[in-house]
């Protein structure tokens, strides 16, 4: 679990990488791009399939850190029978 505090975007993305290889069953990370300050702009899908999309099956986004100089949101993920591990 993150510490409440303030994260870099180095941080935040080990954080992201380490969450993705706990879980790679229900987790695509990737990258879709750099910002105008050049760090990467992440993207990690979570679900049964994170890898396509399913016509019918309701999907959900959550931005955060829109602007690399901006401090970020983090969000802590619970599903119906575990946390996810760290």
């Amino acid at each position: 679990m993150l510490e409440f505090r303030y994260h870099s975007n180095s941080e935040i993305e080990q954080y992201l990488h380490q969450v993705s290889s706990a879980n790679p069953d229900i987790t695509h990370l990737y990258s879709i791009g750099k910002s105008v300050k050049g760090q990467q702009l992440w993207v990690l899908a979570l679900g049964v399939s994170p890898r396509r999309h399913t016509v019918g099956v309701p999907e959900f986004k959550y931005v955060a850190n829109m602007h690399g100089n901006e401090v970020g949101e983090h969000m802590h993920i619970r599903d119906y029978n575990r946390t996810l591990p760290v």
